[in-house]
């Protein structure tokens, strides 16, 4: 058989569910975690982006050892686990934020590939751009991390973490312009401020993509691993930090998280979900409109998560250890980035692969034969 007669194979929807269930049932068994243990991962060290940074003029890596408030748990972490600073002067950058993050030496307009990601060769842009490039003087940091600007999780941990990383190992976080993917949301001001970042310093990248900067700083990504779906432990107390004080206990709420408004990965049969979940103690709860501290005290108080798989899951962080996490997926897209934020939090995980009953491709039905022991053993029942 050809590769064209399995890719015309792989197009027909029976076939394709088929092979798609496969992939997932495969996963799912190495992502099972025994219900009665809590199983932390052991945590690579950051990626490493200076490898060939010393060959490149203006670039100037700065490696940042972690301190040892984090040795606690894991010693290996604490010896591996560092972040990188680097210090570009006289540089051009572009983004499209989802595919493309380039900075270039503007006087030999060479790439500079330690700090530079491009998924599609085939599309790289010319320095010399078209559109008007914008200049910025003095000193300022990129954060063009990656992810849509207007997702939840992405700005979170691509950018958020990072920063409070950073702050935390002692870099001043003053400087004169943050270039951001920044699009005013709601959470994205929030955490700004909490950051104490002044909004007037933030240039967005949804206006300013072409960018001459006269010196220009990058943090090295707090994920790692296959497709970033590995976090770094130490980010991820920085990041609680900001928000959920030490002293503050675990609590008992039971929840779960509807995306019922949300255009894709709806769950279809949700309110039979409910009416099997709500006797039990659970209460529904919709994000969207909820402030960052608001979200980030509600999984602190859970003792268990019900969850379609979403960007809502990035408050994950915040949750308490041994609190439980059911998550809920479309047969077509199973994944185990939220296995391994649950994982370095020391939370309980659990996940249940929905069906897909009819065309609609953005909704799915979670069979309540495969949720409901996961509830009750979650519960203690």
């Amino acid at each position: 058989m050809t590769a064209k007669h399995v890719l015309i194979k792989l197009a027909q929807p029976s076939l394709r569910n088929v092979v798609f269930q496969r992939l997932s049932e495969n996963l799912g068994r190495a992502l099972r975690l025994p219900s009665k243990q809590t199983i932390r991962s052991e945590i690579p060290p950051t990626r490493k982006l200076a490898e060939s940074a010393e060959s490149i003029p203006n670039l100037q890596p700065l490696t940042i050892h972690l301190s040892p408030k984090f040795s606690g748990e894991s010693k290996q972490l604490n010896r591996l686990g560092e972040i990188n600073l680097y210090t570009v002067k006289n540089a051009r950058l572009y983004t499209d934020l989802r595919n493309r993050r380039l900075i270039w030496n503007k006087e030999t307009s060479t790439l500079l590939t330690p700090i530079s990601y491009h998924y599609f060769e085939d599309s790289a842009p010319n320095p010399r751009p078209l559109r008007p490039v914008h200049r910025v003087k003095g000193r300022s940091i990129c954060l063009w991390n990656g992810g849509a600007a207007e997702n939840y999780f992405h700005w979170m941990h691509d950018v958020i973490a990072p920063i409070a990383l950073a702050s935390d190992q002692g870099v001043a976080i003053n400087f004169d312009d943050y270039l951001l993917p920044w699009s005013s949301s709601q959470f994205q001001t929030e955490t700004l401020q909490q950051l104490g970042i002044k909004l007037r310093d933030c240039l967005s990248y949804l206006k300013f993509n072409w960018i001459d900067a006269e010196e220009v700083s990058f943090i090295s990504s707090t994920r790692f691993g296959a497709l970033g779906c590995h976090f770094s432990k130490p980010a991820i107390e920085s990041l609680r930090a900001l928000w959920i004080p030490e002293s503050k206990q675990s609590g008992e709420r039971l929840i779960y998280i509807t995306r019922r408004d949300a255009k894709t990965r709806k769950v279809e049969n949700e309110e039979e979900i409910l009416s099997f979940l709500e006797p039990l103690g659970f209460e529904a709860m919709e994000l969207a409109s909820m402030s960052v501290a608001e979200q980030a005290s509600l999984f602190q108080s859970c003792k268990v998560v019900v969850a379609p798989h979403g960007a809502a899951l990035a408050n994950l962080a915040f949750a308490s250890p041994h609190c439980h996490i059911i998550e809920l997926f479309p047969p077509n897209w199973v994944t185990s980035l939220y296995a391994n934020l649950a994982r370095t939090v020391g939370c309980y995980y659990h996940f249940v692969i929905g069906e897909q009953l009819g065309r609609n491709q953005s909704a799915y039905h979670v069979p309540l034969d495969r949720l409901k022991p996961l509830a009750r053993d979650s519960l203690g029942m």
